[in-house]
């Protein structure tokens, strides 16, 4: 299971692009991120997988935290972004 708890995330430290996102994606379960141009679903992306570091929150990979988890062991974990 995926979970993102609270998370801001930026290109710079004290402008986020995302504030306060929460997202629970099951095992087993599609989940898709829909939106506007600019709303910041690939900002979210790249935070999931390692490309930008969130200046707030939490992501977790059941249940343990991928935050300072390099990408390439973020892919042994089932991550992709395709």
């Amino acid at each position: 299971m995926l979970e993102i708890k609270d998370l801001y995330v930026g290109y710079y430290r004290d402008l986020n692009i995302l504030q306060g996102v929460n997202l629970t994606a099951k095992e087993g379960m599609i989940t898709t991120v829909l939106g506007a141009n600019g709303v910041g679903k690939s900002t979210t992306l790249k935070a999931i997988y390692g490309f930008l570091r969130p200046n707030e929150g939490d992501i977790l990979v059941d249940g343990q935290s991928v935050l300072g988890v390099p990408t390439y062991e973020r892919i042994k974990m089932g991550l992709a972004y395709i």
